[in-house]
């Protein structure tokens, strides 16, 4: 899904190190196309000027995972200059741990989105560009399902639908369940 369609303000992100380690969340404050740059709303002071992120933004369409420069600190904001899309090795998308709960209240039905009587509380293990791992009571899902995610990253709420792609039961009566995006 090519991410120059979306409009990357007021979602959420997630930042890494070039490296992969964990740095901070927070929300775009600002989105701008023609310079290809984001202002967050976390000043990462602990990332230096003109140092190399990964963010992963989270939006309506599931995520978008870039390699981005460390610009300008303006009060509790900071500036990011994006490059394409973060260049992988091996698997197609980088999974990024967040271990956030989240809600399942909605799961497609006779081809529409029905609300569950009781919403299902999940964990996202994790997220990628393509999907997400959900942890959560055996037998919750099965694999086919479509689902309506609610999802908080830090104070911004971001809905994300899902086909679930795999379960794998786990010894404690969990059960992980693979995720695709769709959008």
């Amino acid at each position: 899904m090519a991410s120059a369609m979306w409009d990357f303000e007021n979602c959420s992100v997630l930042v890494y190190t070039e490296d992969g380690g964990f740095v901070a969340e927070g929300m775009v404050v600002e989105h701008d196309r023609n310079d290809m740059s984001v202002v967050i709303s976390h000043p990462l002071s602990e990332i230096r000027q003109g140092v190399r992120v990964n963010l992963l933004i989270i939006h309506s369409g599931g995520a978008s995972e870039f390699l981005g420069t460390a610009r300008k600190t303006v009060g509790s904001t900071r500036e990011i200059t994006l490059f394409n899309h973060r260049h992988r090795t091996g698997r197609t998308s980088t999974r990024h741990q967040v271990n956030t709960p989240a809600m399942v209240r909605h799961l497609l039905v006779n081809g529409e989105m029905q609300p569950l009587a009781e919403p299902i509380e999940v964990l996202v293990v994790n997220i990628s560009t393509t999907g997400a791992l959900l942890k959560c009571k055996e037998g919750s899902f099965s694999v086919g399902m479509v689902m309506e995610i609610s999802l908080k990253i830090g104070d911004n709420d971001t809905i994300l639908y899902g086909t679930v792609v795999r379960d794998n039961p786990c010894a404690d009566g969990n059960c992980d369940y693979g995720c695709q995006f769709i959008a």
